[in-house]
């Protein structure tokens, strides 16, 4: 249950760095895609939340 619990704390806060760093890019423009920090920042917190949401859905049973 802890496990879980800090799952999808940790999805959370990738998810929330993702939309920060959206709104960002919004607010600043298009220059930010030149920043190879900004970049990895942002496709490797896509990919941390996505990870913790796949292993949200699988430990819930889903289909097999």
């Amino acid at each position: 249950m802890l496990v879980k619990c800090y799952i999808a704390a940790s999805g959370t806060v990738f998810a929330l760095l993702v939309v920060a760093h959206i709104a960002r890019y919004v607010a600043e423009g298009a220059y930010l895609l030149g920043e190879p920090i900004f970049v990895a920042t942002t496709v490797g917190s896509i990919g941390m939340a996505g990870w913790a949401a796949f292993l949200l859905f699988r430990s819930r049973g889903g289909p097999k």
